[in-house]
């Protein structure tokens, strides 16, 4: 069964695989995983800027940036100046495993997020209620250092409708089409990042 495959994949390490070494952890998320941080350039051209990688030394993943490699949109090659970061900013997630997992909290009131997880409620604004859930993961782990590397606070949500997004026609539009999903959250201002 797919289960019994999962499992046995998990338990596999391959120490000098080409991009390095292959292990899993329980989730089934790769350990000592290394990302690269692409920035795009033109039409096609993709070029690497940095890297999100396991440190020996750190014991921890570390992400690495080389700034100077970045073309910023408009295409200038400097670093933008004069735009003021929020220190806090309202952050929206997906649950996109092995990338996002969420685990609800049956009663947020007593129960807590564990130290791996951050806290990511789920607002439902058609019935107006509120779940808590707990979020982990690599784009988790990646929030949290963003957060150290630029100086920044955040509030995580869940995307109220669960999904990425679709440009569409909406039926209260008049035929307008309008973006959906996360990427309808960012468009509108009711999000500051995406992390999915």
């Amino acid at each position: 069964t797919g289960k019994v495959l999962f499992d046995y994949i998990k338990k596999q390490v391959l120490f000098h695989g080409a991009t390095g070494k292959v292990a899993f952890d329980d989730n089934g998320d790769r350990i000592n995983a290394e990302y690269n941080i692409v920035n795009v350039q033109g039409q096609d051209q993709q070029v690497s800027v940095g890297q999100y990688l396991y440190s020996n030394e750190m014991n921890r993943m570390r992400l690495k940036i080389n700034e100077s490699r970045i073309v910023w949109p408009g295409r200038p090659k400097s670093k933008p100046e004069g735009l003021e970061i929020p220190k806090h900013i309202k952050v929206l997630t997906i649950e996109e495993k092995p990338f996002v997992y969420t685990r609800e909290l049956e009663d947020y009131e007593t129960e807590t997020c564990n130290p791996d997880e951050i806290p990511c409620p789920h607002f439902n604004s058609s019935k107006d209620d509120m779940r808590m859930f707990c979020c982990k993961g690599y784009c988790m782990d990646l929030l949290r250092e963003l957060s150290k590397t630029i100086d920044f606070t955040y509030n995580l949500t869940l995307s109220p409708d669960g999904q990425f997004g679709s440009y569409i026609i909406k039926n209260n539009s008049g035929g307008k089409k309008e973006w959906t999903g996360l990427i309808g959250e960012l468009v509108n201002d009711r999000a500051d990042m995406i992390v999915a």
